[in-house]
This record gives C-alpha cells, sequence and structure tokens, in this order.
C-alpha cells in the first residue's frame, strides 16, 4: 500500500474515531449521567426548601416569592398539598423524608418528589417538585440534527485537509525517492530542494551531502582506476620494450661475436704474414671495444631504470663545462673537416654535472660524426627565462619529419643501409633522453634550414648566476 494512501486512510480513521467517542459520549452523557445529575440536583434542591420553609408564614407573598425564583431557576414545577391530602399516597412520609418517583408523560421522563414542610406558624403542608426530562430530549433532538450535519461538513473539511496533509506529508518524501532513485543509479544531476524547516529538511540537506561525498569519492575512485589502467598499460609497454631492447641487445652482440669468430677461424685456417695477423688483431679490438662500449652503454641506462632518483644535483657552470668536452673532441673535428662556432654564455645551473658531460658528449659527438665533410656544428648557450639553453646544430644533413622523435628509441638507425662505420652503440640518444627525462627538462630535435638541431633546456641556480 502506497504512503500516500496509508497517510490518508489514518486520518480519515482518526476522524470518524474522534467523532464516534464524542457522539457516544454524549449520548451517554445526556441518556445516563445528566438525568442521574439532574435527579440528584433536584433532591438536594428539595432538601434545602424543606430547610427553609420553616422561616416563612404559612402561605405568605415571601414564600411564593421564594418558589417562584426556585422553579425560574431549575426549571421545575411546583404544587402545594395539604397534609391530610388522601389523593396521593404519603401515608407513610416521615417529616424528615423526601418520597421520590418516576413516570414517563408521552414518552418523556418526569421526575416527582415530595417531602413534608411546617411553616414558621407550625402548620404543615406537602410540597411537590416536578422536574421533566422535555428539554433534554428536545436537547437530545437538537444535538442529533446538529451532529448530522456538523458530520457532513466536518468529513468534507476532514477529506480536503487529509488530502492537502497527505500532499505535504508525502510530496517531499516522493522528491526525495526521485532523487535516491538517481543517486542508486549513479546519477548524481538530481538534488533535493525541500525547505520545510524541520526534520524533512534536514533528511534533504543529509541526502545532498551524502550524494556530493559518494559523487566525490567515486569520481576519485574512477581517476585510481584510469591511473591503474594507464600504470598497467605502461608497465605491459615498458615490459615490452624491455623485451625488445635485450634481444637488440642480445642481436647487437652477436655481430661483433661472429665478427670475432670469422677472424680467428680465417687465422686458423691458414698461414698469415705478421702483416695480415696485425689487421686481423685490429678488427679483433675494435669489436671488443664495440662490445665494451655496448656493455657499458647498457649498464648505465640500466642503472638509471632501477635507480632514476640517484641524480647528484649541484651547481656548475654550464658554459665551462662546454668548453672542457670542446677542448677534447675538437681535433677529432678538425680530422673530419668541420668546422665547429662555439657561442656560449656564462650560466651556472643546477643539474647532475657528471650526467650532464654524458648528454653534451653524446650530442656533441654525433654531430661530428653524422655530419659531411667541409660543413659545420654550431653549439651556442643562452638563457631562456630562468632556464639556460644549450644546442648543437650541424649543417648539411637532415633527418625525415615522420622520424626526429623515432631517433630517441634504442638502436634505431634513420639510414638502414648505414654501415657499421658510422660507429655509436645505438644506446646514446637513448641515454640522453633518459637523463634529460630524470632532469626533468625540455629537450628536442628539429630541422633547420641548414640542418639538424638537437637542444635542451636546465634550471638556472640564480644563487650562483649573478
Amino acid at each position: 500500500m502506497k504512503l500516500a494512501k496509508k497517510i490518508f486512510l489514518l486520518l480519515f480513521g482518526l476522524f470518524f474515531a474522534t467523532i464516534s467517542l464524542d457522539i457516544a459520549a454524549q449520548y451517554y452523557f445526556y441518556e445516563f449521567a445528566y438525568p442521574s445529575y439532574k435527579q440528584n440536583q433536584i433532591y438536594q434542591l428539595v432538601y434545602e426548601v424543606k430547610e427553609e420553609v420553616p422561616k416563612y408564614e404559612f402561605f405568605s407573598s415571601e414564600f411564593f416569592e421564594y418558589l417562584n425564583t426556585i422553579q425560574d431557576e431549575y426549571l421545575i414545577q411546583y404544587k402545594i398539598h395539604s397534609a391530610q391530602t388522601t389523593q396521593l399516597n404519603l401515608d407513610r412520609l416521615t417529616d424528615n423524608e423526601i418520597f421520590f418517583e418516576s413516570s414517563k408523560v408521552d414518552d418523556v421522563t418526569v421526575f416527582h418528589y415530595y417531602t413534608r414542610v411546617t411553616f414558621s406558624g407550625g402548620q404543615e403542608s406537602i410540597i411537590q417538585m416536578t422536574y421533566s426530562l422535555q428539554v433534554l430530549g428536545e436537547m437530545l433532538t437538537v444535538f442529533t440534527n446538529y451532529y448530522i450535519f456538523i458530520f457532513i461538513i466536518l468529513a468534507i473539511l476532514v477529506l480536503f485537509f487529509s488530502v492537502w496533509l497527505t500532499e505535504q506529508i508525502t510530496k517531499p518524501l516522493l522528491h526525495m525517492k526521485r532523487v535516491t532513485s538517481h543517486i542508486a543509479n549513479i546519477d548524481f544531476s538530481e538534488k533535493c530542494d525541500i525547505h520545510s524547516n524541520d526534520e524533512i529538511q534536514e533528511l534533504a540537506t543529509n541526502i545532498n551531502i551524502m550524494s556530493d561525498n559518494l559523487h566525490s569519492t567515486l569520481s576519485q575512485l574512477q581517476i585510481a582506476n584510469e591511473r591503474l589502467k594507464d600504470d598497467i598499460a605502461n608497465e605491459r609497454e615498458f615490459e615490452q620494450m624491455r623485451s625488445n631492447f635485450f634481444a637488440t641487445i642480445s642481436h647487437e652482440l652477436k655481430t661483433p661475436l661472429t665478427i670475432i669468430k670469422g677472424i680467428a677461424n680465417r687465422i686458423k685456417s691458414r698461414p698469415l704474414t705478421q702483416g695480415e695477423v696485425d689487421v686481423q688483431l685490429e678488427s679483433i679490438i675494435e669489436e671488443v671495444d664495440r662490445m665494451s662500449s655496448l656493455v657499458q652503454d647498457t649498464l648505465s641506462y640500466m642503472k638509471m631504470e632501477k635507480q632514476p632518483d640517484l641524480l647528484e644535483m649541484s651547481s656548475f657552470n654550464l658554459k665551462m663545462l662546454v668548453e672542457h668536452l670542446h677542448k677534447k673532441l675538437e681535433d677529432i673535428a678538425n680530422e673530419r673537416d668541420l668546422t665547429v662556432h662555439v657561442k656560449l654564455e656564462d650560466v651556472y645551473v643546477e643539474a647532475d654535472a657528471e650526467q650532464i658531460v654524458t648528454v653534451v658528449m653524446n650530442l656533441y659527438s654525433n654531430a661530428i660524426r653524422y655530419t659531411p665533410p667541409k660543413q659545420q656544428i654550431h653549439i651556442d648557450l643562452f638563457r631562456v627565462g630562468d632556464k639556460a639553453r644549450l644546442e648543437i646544430e650541424n649543417t648539411g644533413i637532415w633527418i625525415p619529419e615522420d622520424e626526429l622523435q623515432k631517433i630517441w628509441q634504442p638502436f634505431y638507425r634513420i639510414e638502414k643501409s648505414r654501415n657499421r662505420d658510422s660507429g655509436g652503440t645505438g644506446l646514446g640518444l637513448l641515454i640522453v633522453s633518459k637523463i634529460l627525462d630524470l632532469h626533468e627538462s625540455q629537450y628536442g630535435v628539429m630541422n633547420t634550414d641548414n640542418g639538424v638541431k638537437f637542444y635542451f633546456e636546465l634550471e638556472i641556480d640564480t644563487d650562483f648566476d649573478e
């Protein structure tokens, strides 16, 4: 059964119960309580009259005035009988007794009271006082008609009141039911808008608070789930990259080992002159050096992967660091007939100096390795806001736009036919990107009008850079 129907039936039931109890109470009052009360009241009145009569002379005007006053006040009738009358069967009525009897006259109950009285002169009489319940019957008739009318009016009023009150009670409850249904379906767009200044408003407010808290919690949970999915996807991608990485390293190590094995077989298979042996041994040394570099780069990368938070940050002069490396590599650049232009601004940065040496050395050596002869290398260091920006540009060579971001991948070669004589392990730019990522540096590569430019930025240390 719906709540509205329950409330309506309850209100109407209370109304009918109240009316029924009221009718029963008044019926009891008029039929039993009031007649009994009136009977005792008239009895007491007769007793008082019996006590007052000795104060009056026989049939004096004061005596009748006294009786008329009582008659008007109590709605009674009185008669005076001779003490010797035989019309009344009152022989046994003594001086102190009050005789009572009732009769029916036209279905109306009439009370009769008799008592002997003695006047001040000693005369005796019998006073009869009569009270009719006709007035009570008329009142009961009026009461019945009145209650029929009142019942109809009250029934209509209670009907409208019950409908109104039921709506006032159930309307906010139905509203809250609709809101909570939305909440149950994970829809938090609906809010309880109730302003009744009572417990229902407090309940609505609590529902809104619960909705907001649940919405916030579910949103946070959803964000956490998305992050977890991303973490899982990244972990899988990382594992795949690691698997590919080690597979590629294994392949890269097989190549020099195969070369060394081939050289050893040639030396073993036939006698060689000392000059030929020296050439073969030089090839073996080159391949061993290549493997050593590959292993060293691999170990460096794995160390950064396992311990990314072990940067040894310090303040140092980046200009001096670049100048020091330039002096080491300048002769190699000259041997390849390259012109190096260095323009460095004096600036202090906050970084891991050893790791930045690795970055600059890789970028500079790559520029020397891949720049065609008679071309130029430009090394520029300057400020960009609160950052120091180092750019290394080599001319005469470009990278296809669709491969610019692929060069950071391990063992990626732009020219598939490039032979091993170009040098390098294939891990240099991967290590560079890892170091710069750990420094949260902005870095990249771009084609310019003259060639290819690599760049990265580091935080300026304002305490030293003055």
